[in-house]
């Protein structure tokens, strides 16, 4: 058998791919925006359930939407893949373009913003379900939308068969189910222990799935990897409660609480957004420069180099997008309290 280089091994067995990331994501996103709306409910009174979902939307509109929109607008000024973008841009425009790659089957200009259209699509429906919906039916809310991507992930992987596509917001409903049980269940000591320790056993299993489809890439279980989205979810789940748990006064100073970490975190939604859009530019850039100083050529497509003059790349223009644009928006959620009664 042919040996890889040690690079291969700790890429493979240490590095989680961005498809796990994404979910990861979703499970995160789906435990915070529910912690936030059953928060919200249980402080305002039931006449106020339209404006704790108005405030909700304006908060998430204020967070999301500026650097995007402006992105494609400057795309669409540089003629950025076209004439991919300009023909869909209408797919863009409405958060869609997760159900166009699903239709064309391909994954088309920015292909990373199926996400960003999945987890709008989530807020659209979410806040209705968390707000209106008893609290003792809430866990067939959650419930159901794991049953449901269960399903749809069948129907898209295998008898579709888009394996590469169970990308549209009910194929990732687990995530945010899975996420949304754990904010349920925290608001009760004794039914969080429970969720916690039925969720590490679940973990155990649910991890040697995972390994043996990354690691092995055989068919031993046949169709069975439409569900790899609750697979990572499950574990990111366990990753989410572990560092909500740990009490490690090394781990906590050094990891949760390290500067250069949180920075990154403050700064993510513009590196995940500008990330794939920053790399083929620089490297038609690049390209166009050595063709003109073929010196250079050594030096500008050294993998080493590049990969850092692009990692500097996004993560200057995503702190100047987030110290110019984002944190100075974020400022006008204040307006938009969740707590209505003691909003002014």
């Amino acid at each position: 058998a042919e040996t890889q280089p040690i690079q291969y091994f700790i890429k493979q067995y240490f590095v989680p791919t961005g498809v796990f990331g994404v979910d990861l994501f979703f499970v995160l996103s789906g435990f915070l925006i529910t912690a936030i709306l059953l928060k919200a409910k249980s402080e305002n009174k039931a006449e106020n359930n339209l404006r704790v979902i108005k405030n909700f939307f304006v908060r998430r509109t204020l967070r999301i939407f500026p650097i995007y929109y402006l992105t494609l607008l400057v795309l669409m000024l540089i003629k950025y893949q076209f004439p991919y973008l300009k023909d869909h841009i209408i797919w863009y425009l409405t958060y869609r373009s997760n159900i166009l790659f699903f239709e064309k089957n391909d994954w088309g200009a920015i292909p990373h913003t199926w996400s960003l259209a999945v987890e709008e699509q989530f807020y659209l429906l979410w806040p209705w379900l968390i707000i209106y919906i008893r609290d003792r039916y809430l866990k067939y809310v959650f419930g159901g939308g794991i049953l449901i991507a269960i399903i749809t992930g069948y129907i898209t992987t295998v008898v579709l068969g888009k394996g590469n596509y169970p990308i549209l917001v009910f194929n990732c409903m687990a995530g945010f189910g899975i996420g949304g049980a754990y904010a349920y269940a925290k608001r009760n000591e004794a039914n969080c222990k429970k969720f916690e320790k039925a969720l590490f056993y679940l973990f155990i299993p649910t991890l040697i799935v995972y390994c043996h489809w990354n690691y092995t890439h055989d068919s031993f279980w046949g169709a069975t990897t439409f569900l790899f989205r609750i697979v990572d979810s499950i574990i990111s789940l366990q990753l989410i409660v572990f560092v909500m748990n740990n009490k490690n006064a090394f781990i906590q100073k050094y990891i949760l609480e390290n500067r250069v970490l949180n920075f990154i975190g403050k700064i993510s939604y513009g590196i995940y957004l500008y990330h794939l859009i920053l790399q083929p530019i620089y490297d038609g850039y690049i390209g166009r420069l050595v063709g003109r100083h073929m010196s250079l050529q050594g030096t500008l497509n050294n993998y080493y180099v590049s990969y850092f003059i692009k990692l500097e790349l996004v993560i200057g223009v995503s702190w100047l997008s987030y110290s110019l644009i984002e944190k100075p928006i974020m400022n006008y959620k204040k307006r938009f309290k969740y707590n209505i009664s003691n909003s002014k």
